[in-house]
């Protein structure tokens, strides 16, 4: 058979004795009892020495099936068990030769030289926690308003007050008296036993301590005959003062921290407990140098990735446990699964690297395997299992060695707890599997044959109902029908008489014309014959006596349908002429007076008159009187022209309407005799044409008489027409009753289906109720024979073991159950856990104690803040390890505590420290060991890892755009918002004004420019898109507050201690989060928030110092310390990783005081003092905000800082100026403020803040 064989020695010693694996090269030929990609390695000792070497089995592993290595060899062996007591003679053809001994690489080397600095570490760390592990011995405790004081007692006042300095700029404990070897001297032994090992209260840290007068009474058994004593007052840790600001039962809460506080004990740094832990990373580093653990191969790549072997094939995911994972992250999740050896994955922040740990563990506890999850922080792991749904695969046990520490998320892993979740889990598995399907089948059949029963009558109510409506048609068309026949008679009716009634007064309008020759000719002229006709050809007889008529004959007879219009004008023109005959008859008479001379008109005659006379009344004078003569001379002259002028005619206006040859005698007439002859003949003529006229006229009057007195009105009768509406009117009366009736019956049908037929079904809405009823009730029908059939199949099952597992499942659930079964299954149920959940430096004896040995995979959450000895103890109890961070968030830190504080901060504090200056932190030691705990393995692996093996999550669901553009500086710009409403989701509602009241930051709005206001109420998901997609303003979700000049405008300094030394605190920027908090408080109650429901706020900072200013300056403002409806967690960014918030806070704290505007803007060197060179830590802050981030910082300070940041996928860094990067983006958004613009010394509701005095702090110095 053949085999793949590799050296996992850690000493290069061929010559003498390698540590030997092998495992089988699997063919798809061979039988193979185990899963594909699944294989068996044997690892053991091969003395080369020997002269016929035996290979001497020591453990033997689960691994994954992958190719050759490059650092293994194939052996085509057999392999039998030999006797080692027969003679090495007749051990022939051994594969075991020296040649291969030396063949072999020896890929373990660069594990073994970093263990063996890894190692100098320990000793080195070891000295410093011996020389820094001091404590004051406490015999009293009790609250000074918001803090603790300690009465200790020390052997001298020069020991309590050494002992003192050494604490003061630390966070401590309060360690119970056990924890020390000797129970008056601070002194813990190395020894990791679970009553040694160090677990006490975390506290703030020292503030003042004050001499006390000697005790009255001697101690009981105090070693030194003449202690002394003092106070020690002592802040709360960032939690605790969290706990202290959101209680309602203050007092209840304050009594729960002073009894976790031992009655006597020791205050110490958190550092006490490092001496235990150090010994347990000694025990790991010589546990992988004799074995491995159980990853055989983890010295090959523990310290080179490139070692690690990438997946043979890839197994893709087909049922997924969560259906919302994006891309990215199923990818993740798939190379978990795949992985053989080792898989990196980073997680941004808000990428939901948690929820691919959860989907990874659930997707692996589905294959069988088993599962260790770890962490450097309690937090992470409890995070992570907070995330893990519910499934009998999964046993989740959560182990730690102090229970106290394990956070809210992670109380329902441990002991009874898990067991109570196990229970539950089961208990729905069981419930969903066989009683809820049973149940429902049942409860489904009755459902359906109870809406069956109501549908059958419903769909007959319709049916009659829709009979009455038919039949109530059929009569109502009827009863219209009949009404619309009287209506169409009665219509008839009222025409006839309405045109008898028209023909009446027409003949008598025409009677009236003929008679009287009045009014006008009525409309429509009744042309009556043969009257009419007759009546005209005596009017065109008219002709012959050259009448002037006013049509012709011709006309006559040409246009037929103008004959009324005609006649009527002929009968005018002849009343006209008869009318003028009297006038016609004195004309001729007048002429025939003239006699044969000229015809004169009267008004000449009359003139010719007057001159005669007065012609004759001078004659009759001249003789007495000459003068007269030329008068009488004139006047005769006139007479003579007046007589011999033209003579008279006759009227033009008479004769020329008359007559058509009037012409003639209308000018003047010589001889009137003759024409008045002529004259006198015409007006014979017309009399005689008149009686002829005047017969006709009489006979057309007569026939008009006759048929007026024929034209009769007949009367309207409605009595028909009244009765068929009436009849009408009864049928649609009853339209509503018939109407409603089939109405009520479809509302019926219409609830029948809506409640429960279509429930799982849309449906057609043209299609009609009764239709759709029919339809489902042909659909139900068949779902009865089915479940019918379902029920028959399972009867007998369900009949056998229904009430059993029934009543199993109700004593799964009885809230007992897990408490009694606890005691007596714990032993049992522990080690059968597949999901074990550890911090990284719990105690190994922890684990084998719950007979928890050996894992398929390890996960360790939050990897780029552990070490690599932090990591062993996970890595060594699994065949292969998944590390899962994001080496741009915190880095691993030098000693746990509130501070942001790495190794260089502490070298450097201690370097400033004269009465420390024999300490072992010493600039050499920083360059000697700077490297091995600043820089994360996490990050050298991931940057040098293979594709195939490493996967970056690039969506984040966490922050809005503005948020995580900030952030997006420190990811290469990588990073994308998944969510799809940003604007909406992340939608603050908030307004906030300067000093002078102007907006600063502003809300999302609306198309119209107004606010955008969430229901605070309803969950986002369940809010309509359309409701979401009103927003076009995003608002203002980043806000920058310059510190580097305070209220005055005056260049500003952080605040400095007794010393002179920075004391890591800024009042300036504690006072503005106080005012601003105001505001946000404000805004927030206008928004529907109160003190039932909250909003949450974060503010962050880098030092517990400036946490506690922060609380101060909040309680200037709200003396209670709360506000009416803020949840306010002042904390440390070292607390804050993993957590996020809708508002956070960011006080940078840090300010030198330097005006870069003067110093010509240059980048100051890295300082990791300041803590602005550790971008991890700013990264960390910023991205803890979801909806509205605001920071305070000297912007003075921090763009000057140039920056180092890796590269995302290869080895190397670029610097870059980040920070001014970062600020120039804002002040060209205008959303960089100055501090004096925020607030004045004067804003009104501010009271003044004064910070209580810490170690002698004097605030800012000049």
């Amino acid at each position: 058979m053949e085999y793949h064989a590799a050296n996992l020695s850690i000493e290069n010693r061929p010559d003498d004795n390698l540590n030997l694996a092998l495992r089988p090269v699997i063919n798809s030929e061979q039988p193979w009892p185990f899963p594909r990609g699944c294989s068996l390695a044997v690892r053991g000792f091969w003395p080369t020495r020997a002269p016929s070497p035996v290979f001497m089995v020591q453990d033997l592993f689960e691994v994954a099936d992958a190719p050759g290595h490059s650092y293994e060899r194939s052996l085509s062996v057999v392999v039998y068990q030999d006797n080692p007591q027969l003679p090495r003679i007749q051990r022939n053809n051994n594969a075991l030769t020296r040649e291969l001994a030396f063949e072999l690489p020896a890929i373990s080397i660069t594990t073994r030289e970093k263990l063996v600095d890894w190692s100098e570490f320990l000793k080195w760390k070891r000295k410093l926690v011996s020389e820094k592990t001091r404590g004051l011995r406490f015999i009293q405790r009790e609250w000074q308003e918001d803090r603790i004081v300690f009465r200790v007692i020390g052997e001298s006042e020069q020991y309590l007050r050494e002992v003192h300095r050494s604490l003061s700029r630390q966070d401590v404990m309060a360690f119970d008296l056990n924890v020390s070897v000797d129970p008056w001297t601070f002194r813990i032994s190395d020894r990791d036993g679970p009553k040694r090992a160090p677990k006490g209260f975390e506290l703030g840290q020292p503030e003042a301590m004050a001499k006390l007068a000697p005790h009255k009474d001697k101690i009981k058994d105090c070693e030194w005959d003449e202690p002394h004593f003092a106070e020690v007052v002592v802040g709360l840790s960032e939690g605790a003062q969290n706990q202290l600001t959101v209680a309602e039962d203050v007092a209840n809460i304050r009594q729960m921290i002073l009894s976790r506080i031992p009655v006597q004990g020791f205050l110490s740094v958190s550092a006490a407990g490092d001496l235990a832990l150090i010994r347990r990373h000694e025990l790991a580093i010589k546990r992988l140098q004799d074995q491995g653990g159980y990853a055989p191969y983890l010295s090959s790549y523990l310290f080179d990735v490139r070692q690690a072997k990438k997946p043979s094939a890839d197994e893709s995911i087909t049922h997924w446990f969560r259906d919302d994972l994006n891309p990215f992250q199923k990818e993740a999740v798939e190379k978990i699964l795949n992985t053989p050896d080792l898989c990196l994955i980073q997680g941004p922040p808000g990428t939901g690297k948690t929820t691919v740990i959860a989907e990874a563990i659930m997707q692996l506890a589905r294959r069988g395997e088993r599962v260790l999850l770890a962490s450097q922080a309690h937090t992470a792991v409890d995070n992570a299992l907070e995330r893990l749904g519910k499934h009998p695969d999964l046993r989740v046990i959560r182990l730690a060695r102090d229970l106290e520490k394990v956070s809210g998320d992670g109380k329902s892993f441990v002991q009874q707890a898990a067991l109570s979740r196990y229970y539950s889990s089961l208990a729905e598995h069981a419930n969903d599997r066989f009683l809820k399907p049973w149940r429902e089948t049942a409860e489904r059949m009755n459902q359906l044959q109870s809406w069956l029963v109501r549908a059958e009558y419903v769909r007959r109510d319709i049916a009659q109902a829709e009979l009455e409506i038919e039949q109530y048609e059929e009569a109502r068309t009827r009863a219209k029908l009949e009404r619309d026949l009287a209506w169409q008679r009665l219509q008839e009716q009222a025409q006839k008489h309405e045109d008898t009634k028209r023909q009446r007064n027409r003949l008598l309008a025409l009677k009236e014309f003929l008679v009287t020759d009045d009014g006008d000719v009525p409309d429509g002229f009744p042309m009556l014959e043969p009257q009419s006709s007759e009546l005209a050809t005596s009017l065109f007889g008219l002709a012959a006596a050259r009448s002037k008529l006013p049509v012709s004959k011709a006309d006559w007879d040409a246009v037929p349908q103008q004959r009324p219009q005609m006649l009527a004008g002929l009968l005018r023109y002849w009343h006209k002429l008869r009318a003028r005959g009297l006038e016609l008859e004195r004309d001729v008479a007048r002429l025939h007076a003239a006699g044969a001379r000229p015809l004169q008109s009267p008004d000449i005659a009359i003139r010719l008159a007057e001159l005669e006379a007065e012609e004759k009344a001078l004659a009759d004078r001249v003789d007495d009187d000459e003068s007269l003569v030329s008068a009488w001379r004139a006047k005769r002259q006139e007479i003579k022209q007046l007589r011999n002028s033209t003579s008279g005619g006759l009227s033009t206006d008479l004769y020329g309407d008359l007559f058509v040859d009037a012409d003639r005698w209308c000018t003047s007439i010589d001889n009137a005799e003759q024409v008045g002859t002529e004259l006198a003949d015409r007006v014979a003529m017309l009399r005689a044409n008149g009686e002829v006229i005047d017969r006709a006229l009489k006979q057309l009057i007569t026939e008009t008489n006759r048929l007026i007195d024929l034209c009769t009105i007949p009367e309207i009768n409605e009595s028909e027409w009244r009765q068929r509406e009436q009849e009408l009117e009864q049928h649609i009366r009853k339209e509503p009753r018939v109407r409603q009736s089939l109405k009520s019956s479809h509302t019926r049908a219409t609830e029948l289906l809506s409640a429960h037929a279509v429930e799982n079904s849309a449906h057609d809405q043209s299609t009609d109720v009764a239709t759709l009823l029919a339809q489902q009730i042909a659909l139900h029908q068949n779902e009865v024979r089915v479940l019918d059939e379902q029920i028959q199949t399972h009867k007998d099952e369900q009949h056998l073991w229904g009430q059993l597992i029934q009543d199993w499942v109700n004593d799964l659930r009885r809230p007992t159950s897990h408490q009694s079964d606890w005691d007596h299954f714990k032993e049992i149920y522990v080690p059968q856990c597949n999901v074990v959940a550890i911090t990284c430096n719990e105690r190994e004896q922890t684990l084998e104690d719950s007979g928890q040995v050996s894992f398929d995979v390890a996960i360790i959450d939050e990897v780029s803040k552990a070490t690599p000895l932090e990591m062993l103890l996970p890595l060594m109890r699994a065949r292969r390890s998944i590390l899962v961070g994001d080496h741009r968030q915190l880095p691993p830190l030098f000693q746990e505590g509130a501070d942001a504080q790495t190794f260089s901060d502490v070298i450097e504090e201690a370097e400033q420290d004269e009465q420390e200056s024999r300490t072992a932190l010493t600039r050499h030691n920083l360059h000697r060991f700077e490297k091995m705990v600043t820089a994360s393995l996490f990050k050298s692996h991931f940057e040098a890892a293979d594709d195939a093996i490493r996967a970056r999550l690039e969506v984040q669901f966490r922050m809005h755009p503005q948020i995580m553009s900030m952030v997006n500086h420190f990811y290469e710009r990588r990073l994308t918002c998944g969510l799809e409403f940003p604007h909406y989701d992340r939608n603050h509602g908030m307004v906030l004004v300067d000093a002078d009241g102007k907006p600063i930051v502003k809300p999302a709005l609306d198309g119209a420019g107004n606010r955008i206001q969430k229901n605070i109420s309803t969950p986002s998901s369940e809010i309509p898109r359309e409701e979401k997609e009103k927003v076009v303003h995003e608002g203002d979700h980043v806000l920058w507050v310059d510190t580097s000049r305070n209220l005055e405008e005056q260049i500003h300094k952080e605040d400095m201690d007794a010393a002179g030394k920075p004391a890591r605190s800024n009042r300036l920027e504690a006072q503005l989060i106080a005012h601003t908090l105001l505001q946000l408080d404000k805004q927030s109650t206008f928004l529907g928030y109160s003190s039932q429901k909250r909003r949450q706020v974060g503010v962050v900072s880098f030092y517990a110092r400036q946490c506690r200013l922060i609380r101060e300056a909040i309680r200037a403002v709200k003396p209670s310390g709360r506000f009416d409806c803020l949840d306010v967690e002042v904390n440390t960014v070292i607390r804050y990783q993993g957590k996020e918030k809708p508002i956070i806070l960011v006080s940078l704290v840090r300010n030198d005081g330097i005006d870069t505007k003067n110093q010509g803007g240059m980048a100051r060197r890295r300082s990791s003092r300041a803590n602005v060179a550790r971008y991890e830590f700013i990264n960390v802050a910023f991205s803890r905000a979801q909806e509205l981030l605001i920071v305070f910082g000297a912007r003075s300070m921090y763009e000057s800082y140039e920056v180092a940041l890796p590269h995302m996928d290869r080895e190397g860094t670029t610097t870059r100026m980040v920070y001014k990067d970062i600020l120039d983006q804002l002040d060209r958004d205008a959303r960089l403020i100055p501090a004096s613009r925020l607030m004045r010394n004067d804003t009104p509701g501010q009271r003044k803040f004064s910070p209580r005095p810490s170690n002698g702090n004097r605030g800012n110095q000049r």
